[in-house]
């Protein structure tokens, strides 16, 4: 796959997570930080992503869950280091 085609990937894949699809796109293709929230979710902290989750994200913990399994690359997600180590290379962008 070239670098186009996994940019497009990626943008589709942030598309689908059910909120905060902007910074999500970033932090992706970027290594943007993202919000307390977002980050807890990201480095796979159940317990202070629901209390750093406002109402509409804790409604949604199924559906982003799904979307951590299904669409979040795994180097971008499942431990305060992965996340870390992913915003400092500088996302996918980045890591090309």
């Amino acid at each position: 796959m070239n670098s186009e085609e996994i940019v497009g990937l990626i943008k589709k894949r942030a598309r689908r997570a059910p909120n905060h699809v902007e910074s999500i796109r970033e932090y992706l293709l970027h290594g943007h930080p993202v919000g307390d929230f977002l980050t807890a979710l990201l480095s796979n902290q159940l317990v202070e992503s629901y209390c750093k989750a406002d109402k509409n994200n804790t409604a949604l913990m199924s559906s982003w869950a799904d979307w951590l399994w299904n669409d979040c690359p795994l180097e971008a997600r499942g431990s305060p280091e992965k996340v870390a180590a992913w915003i400092e290379a500088g996302g996918v962008i980045g890591r090309e």
